[in-house]
C-alpha cells in the first residue's frame, strides 16, 4: 500500500511483513522506517490481496493519510501513528485519534476520526491535539474527505455509485448512478461520468457550470485478466470498462462494461461475472466468441462473489453482514451452468481459499 503527499513531496509505503516507511521523493532519503506497524493484520492483508472479497479489498483496517497541507502524515493500523514533515519529528496522538479505525482530514487542522468500523458515530478533532470539536454521524462505509468544505465522498453498496454526505446536516446532498467520482471545493461540484466526461456544477442548484470531454485511456487497474487455452483470445477489464480480443486478428469485437471475473474455457466461450448497475441485475453472463452474442447463465443476489476460473464461491454470513468471527457459509458453483457443486458451514473460522483459473481444486487455509 502506498500514499502520495499532496505537494509530491513525500511517500509513505507499507508492506505485507509490517514495514511502514516514509520517504523523501525528490532524494530517495527514508525519513522513517518503522517495523510492526500493523503486524497483526498483515497476514489478513496479504490474503486479503490474493482473494478480492469486497469487505477486506477496502483495507478498513489500514489507512495511510496526508493532512491537505502535507505537513502532517497519520497512518492507522494495530497503533495509530502521526509524523510532522515539516519539523520532521513524531507527533504525540491523543484522544479519540489514539483509537481511530479511520480517519479523514476536512482541513489542515481538523480531522473525522470513526472508532467503530461497523457504527455511524463518529468526531470531528482538531489535529494533532485530538480536541474534541463536534461528534456527528457518517455513513458505514470507506470515505475520502472532500477538497474544501464538511463533506465527505463515500460509495453506497445500492441505489448509487457514488454519493455526498454532509458532516453539518447529517444527510446525503448528492448522489448519482452514473457519475463515477465525485468532489467538492466549497459550493462547487466537480463529478465524473462513465464516459470521462468532466463536469462542473453549483451544487445547490446543479446547474452546470462547465463540461469537458477527456480522451479515453489505456484500461489499467486490472479487475479481470483471461486468456483462452490455445492463447488465441484475450479479456480485460477494469472497474469501469472491458474488451475481448481476438489476438490472432486484433480485432476487438467487444467493447462493453466492467467485469470483475472472467474464464475461458476454450476459443468458443467466455464467462464473465457482471456487477449490478442501473437496471442490469448482477449476474454471470456467456460471451459468445464465435456469434458475439450473450446470454444469462445465472443472476446473483449476494455482493460476496469470489472468482477462481472455473468456478465462483459465495460468502454468506449470519446476519446478513460480513464480520470477522460470526458463522459463514461457503458455496462453491460451477461458472458454465450456475450449479452448486459444494457448499460448508464454518461456526468459528473461516478459510481464506487460493486457487488458480483452469484447475479444479481450492485451497482453504486457516490463521493459526
Amino acid at each position: 500500500m502506498t500514499a502520495l503527499s499532496p505537494d509530491g513531496q513525500n511517500l509513505a509505503c507499507y508492506s505485507s511483513n509490517g514495514l511502514l516507511t516514509l520517504v523523501e521523493v525528490r532524494t530517495g532519503n527514508e525519513i522513517l522506517r518503522t517495523k510492526g506497524y500493523s503486524e497483526e493484520y498483515s497476514t489478513m492483508e496479504f490474503l486479503g490481496r490474493l482473494e478480492p472479497l469486497p469487505f477486506f479489498r477496502e483495507n478498513s483496517f489500514l489507512s495511510l493519510t496526508f493532512s491537505p497541507d502535507a505537513r502532517y502524515f497519520v497512518g492507522l493500523g494495530s497503533e495509530t501513528l502521526g509524523y510532522d514533515l515539516t519539523e520532521r519529528h513524531p507527533v504525540s496522538i491523543k484522544g479519540s485519534l489514539g483509537s481511530a479505525k479511520r480517519i479523514v482530514f476536512l482541513n489542515a487542522d481538523r480531522a473525522l476520526v470513526s472508532k467503530d468500523l461497523f457504527s455511524p458515530n463518529a468526531e470531528i478533532v482538531s489535529f494533532p491535539s485530538g480536541r474534541l470539536l463536534s461528534k456527528t454521524e457518517a455513513p458505514v462505509a470507506r470515505w475520502s474527505a472532500a477538497t474544501r468544505g464538511d463533506y465527505i465522498i463515500w460509495h453506497p453498496q445500492s441505489g448509487a455509485r457514488v454519493a455526498v454526505f454532509s458532516l453539518s446536516n447529517g444527510n446525503n446532498i448528492l448522489s448519482s448512478k452514473v457519475a463515477t467520482a465525485m468532489d467538492l471545493y466549497d459550493q462547487t461540484l466537480v463529478s465524473e461520468a462513465r464516459d470521462g466526461e468532466i463536469g462542473l456544477a453549483k451544487v445547490e442548484t446543479r446547474q452546470s457550470i462547465a463540461q469537458l470531454a477527456l480522451p479515453s485511456g489505456s484500461l489499467s487497474g486490472f479487475e479481470a485478466v483471461a486468456v483462452s487455452p490455445d492463447l488465441g483470445w484475450l479479456a480485460v477489464s477494469n472497474s469501469e470498462r472491458g474488451a475481448i480480443w481476438n489476438l490472432s486478428t486484433g480485432n476487438r469485437p467487444y467493447y462493453i462494461r466492467g467485469f470483475r471475473g472472467a474464464y475461458m474455457p476454450d476459443d468458443r466461450a467466455c464467462y464473465a461475472e457482471f456487477p449490478k448497475f442501473e437496471e442490469a441485475l448482477h449476474s454471470i453472463e456467456y460471451l459468445s466468441l464465435t456469434s458475439q452474442s450473450i446470454q444469462r447463465v445465472v443472476s446473483l443476489d449476494s455482493n460476496y462473489v469470489e472468482n477462481y476460473g472455473s468456478v465462483y464461491v459465495i460468502r454468506k454470513w449470519e446476519g446478513g453482514r460480513p464480520q470477522p468471527g460470526r458463522k459463514v457459509t461457503i458455496e462453491v458453483y460451477d461458472v458454465r451452468l450456475g450449479k452448486l457443486l459444494w457448499s460448508r458451514d464454518f461456526a468459528k473460522s473461516a478459510p481464506w481459499l487460493m486457487g488458480r483459473s483452469g484447475e479444479d481444486s481450492l485451497i482453504l487455509l486457516w490463521n493459526l
